[in-house]
């Protein structure tokens, strides 16, 4: 038996396009619900570690407008001086999201610090903050400065230079030469990690696997330009359990971030502005 060919008339065509644009509209509806609340739990979260700011201080940027995601006063910019972005989406790319706070670097010259997540309850949250500007939160005054947005052949250069007399030119070569290679990458961060640090001896690097553990965290390098950046922190975590888990993102087109749990960057920055927050209060 012959099959019958299905004809849409117009009326059908004009009910499946009405269809198809209220779909569509309720899809940017629910996009914009997830990126606002995600918004309004964050400018919470800071206010709530930041007791002597005021809830107009930092404010949730309406949806659709340009710019940061957090809208900071001068009181707030002087303890958070960074542009934050925030993404709320399982199917995120860390990288698009670090490409567009790095636009607006070149614009305004705030140093960039992502906060996602893929949770209706956010309990996952995760930091993605550039590596210089972790360093700099850590710096000691016997050490160079390093720029907030590190690239990754300058995180080698700055690494060579730092290595101690009896170190190898062979290493410091590495360093230089090859620093988009994980295993050496690993290498430059311990020994910036390591010096960056309260404590100098408690970085162990893994050239085998590429990572670098510290004394409270434990850093996985990812050179690659694919990452499903919720995917691997478990990864990362179940290797030890009493460690943070970080990742430590190099690319050569981008500068070097680190993702790491929202509350550890947050607890870091408060023990940088301490001074400040205890003369408000």
């Amino acid at each position: 038996m012959a099959l019958r060919r299905c004809v849409q008339t117009p009326f059908l065509f004009h009910i499946n396009t009405l269809r198809h644009k209220s779909s569509s509209a309720q899809q940017v509806r629910n996009a914009k619900g997830k990126g606002k609340r995600f918004q309004e739990w964050a400018a919470n979260e800071l206010l709530s570690k930041f007791p002597s700011l005021q809830k107009e201080d930092i404010v949730s940027t309406p949806m659709g407008r340009n710019g940061p995601d957090l809208m900071l006063s001068r009181e707030a910019f002087e303890l958070l001086p960074y542009d934050f972005e925030l993404k709320n989406s399982k199917q995120l790319t860390v990288w698009a999201g670090v490409k567009q706070v790095l636009n607006r670097y070149e614009t305004h010259g705030r140093v960039p610090v992502l906060f996602v997540t893929n949770t209706r309850c956010f309990k996952n949250t995760l930091a993605v903050v550039p590596f210089g500007l972790w360093c700099q939160l850590h710096n000691r005054d016997d050490l160079p400065e390093m720029h907030p947005l590190t690239d990754p052949q300058s995180l080698g250069a700055t690494a060579a230079t730092i290595l101690k007399d009896g170190e190898s030119r062979l290493d410091r070569a590495k360093m230089q030469a090859k620093i988009m290679n994980p295993e050496v990458m690993a290498g430059a961060a311990a020994k910036l990690l390591s010096l960056h640090a309260e404590s100098t001896h408690d970085v162990e690097v893994g050239l085998k696997d590429a990572f670098v553990r510290s004394k409270t965290s434990l850093i996985k390098v990812w050179t690659k330009s694919r990452l499903n950046i919720f995917a691997q922190f478990p990864k990362v975590a179940k290797n030890n359990a009493s460690l943070t888990p970080m990742l430590l993102l190099a690319r050569e087109e981008y500068p070097v971030f680190l993702a790491m749990p929202y509350s550890k960057f947050l607890d870091v920055v408060l023990d940088e502005v301490e001074d400040v927050v205890e003369q408000r209060s």
